[in-house]
């Protein structure tokens, strides 16, 4: 009896997780949830599961302009991939350098240390948010195409 109602214990806790298709991070809460949880974001400098909108709203003007400019040069263009309007090559991983931004393998110990996501990663904005976080530690002088 104690067993069977462990598990569905279990079962009822299986239940109550936030479904991982969700789109947005905040999208499941409603009222003064969402606000709050909207207002921890913006706060915070590498959120989790980040969007796109996430990533242009901690970028200045000049280091979005920049790093698009330099992802264009380091690897080239691409075809439109969700979650970016950029039209670069997403997701390049080369023996030496990786990322659209063609960032040397070597670095992505430190900018996941400092992010906190994972590399490599399909997801754009993460890929953006590891070149900012790059560019901000040790400047944009790093890149051949500045």
């Amino acid at each position: 009896m104690l067993f069977s109602a462990a598990i569905a214990g279990s079962a009822a806790a299986l239940v109550l997780l936030p479904s991982s298709a969700a789109a947005k991070p905040c999208a499941e809460h409603r009222g003064d949830a969402k606000a709050a949880c909207l207002e921890h974001r913006a706060k915070q400098a590498y959120p989790a599961k980040p969007t796109w909108s996430d990533f242009k709203a901690r970028a200045t003007a000049y280091e979005y302009a920049t790093l698009h400019r330099i992802a264009e040069c380091e690897m080239g263009t691409g075809p439109k991939v969700k979650g970016s309007p950029w039209r670069v090559k997403w997701g390049v991983l080369y023996g030496t350098y990786s990322s659209a931004f063609g960032i040397w393998n070597g670095n992505f110990a430190t900018t996941r240390a400092i992010t906190g996501y994972p590399w490599p990663t399909s997801v754009p904005a993460e890929e953006a948010f590891h070149a900012l976080a790059l560019a901000r530690k040790y400047g944009f002088s790093a890149w051949g195409c500045f």
